[in-house]
Order: C-alpha cells, then structure tokens, then sequence
C-alpha cells in the first residue's frame, strides 16, 4: 500500500469518493463507503451522543466513575443479534485480535484464503486459492492430522466478489476432532 500525499491531509470527512486537489479518488476504508459519515440518520445520533456524553470522557468499564453507556450498548447487541452476550471494542481491529490472540492457545491455527488482516497473528498467513479449495484440502489435512484441536477462522464473505462462503464442509470433519471456527462478518453483518 502506498500514500498518496494529497490524502495524508484531508481537510474534509470520507465518503466513498474522495476530492483531493484536482484528483478524485475512490475510497473504501472504514466505513465510508457504505455513505455512514453522510447519512443524515447517523449524524443526528452521533451529535446527540456528543451533548449527552461530551467530546471526550476518560473513563473506562474498569473506573471507579462508569458510564451506563458501556452495559446499555452490549445488551442491545447480544439482543440484537440473538447471543448470549456481546463485547464492544473501541475498533475492529482491536475486536479481532482480541479474538484471534485468545482462540489461538485453544488449537493449531488454519487461515481460509483472504481472511482480513485484523485476524493476523503474525503477518500474512499466506494462503491461496478460492474457499472452496481450500475447505477441502483443511477437511483432509485436519482429518489425517494427529492434531485434535483445531482453530479455523475465516471471512463469512468474500467481500471483493459477491460470494458467501459455504460451511457445509465442516461436517465432513471427523467427529473426534475439536473445531473451533471464527468468522468475521464485519462485512456481511451490515
């Protein structure tokens, strides 16, 4: 990835066209190209936020002073998406790597092809070819493996091409091998 110095400083918000000198550049980082930092909706929730909460409070879940904010937000979320509980972090990045820090001591680790770089334990995992080659070739190597735990993590999507990842390999997986499977959906939740 390269910079391009007209957008190291923007003077404007993101959307998913950029307008930097003469230049327009097509823009899909963030959330900007879903139209989130121009949706009248969104912004009339985000400056209500700032009156209520204020530009910046320092407290955190662990403070002696908390903000209801942080049970308030989660429970909605668990509801919302029908699980038992939800954690929000402050970025996706720090969400998966969270995850992917954690889950990582519970088995031998097997990236699918294209899995998002917040997943990255230790740079790119280099794994090629489309899913469903892949999904193959990791239900015979976990199979023939003397490895009992297993971590696969995956996209749900691959968010390039409209393609959902099929799953149903996972029952050809032998019953006496442990799978843990986590999948980022950050671009198939919205």
């Amino acid at each position: 990835m390269r910079n391009i110095d007209p957008l190291n400083h923007l003077q404007g918000s993101l959307s998913g066209v950029i307008h930097a000198g003469e230049t327009d550049y097509l823009y899909f980082g963030g959330t900007a190209y879903l139209g989130i930092p121009q949706n009248q909706a969104f912004l009339n929730y985000y400056i209500e936020g700032l009156s209520k909460f204020g530009v910046n409070n320092g407290t955190s879940r662990n403070n002696n002073v908390q903000l209801g904010i942080y049970d308030d937000a989660e429970a909605y979320a668990a509801d919302y998406f029908g699980s038992e509980a939800a954690l929000i972090t402050s970025s996706g990045y720090l969400a998966a790597q969270l995850v992917v820090q954690y889950v990582s001591k519970l088995g031998q680790v097997v990236y699918a092809p294209g899995t998002h770089p917040a997943l990255w334990l230790a740079g790119d995992p280099g794994v090629e070819g489309t899913f469903s080659d892949w999904a193959k070739s990791v239900v015979t190597k976990i199979n023939n493996s003397e490895e009992r735990r297993w971590v696969l993590i995956s996209n749900a999507m691959n968010n390039l091409f409209p393609e959902v990842y099929d799953l149903g390999f996972l029952a050809g997986i032998s019953h006496e091998k442990e799978i843990l499977m986590v999948i980022d959906d950050s671009h198939g939740i919205g």
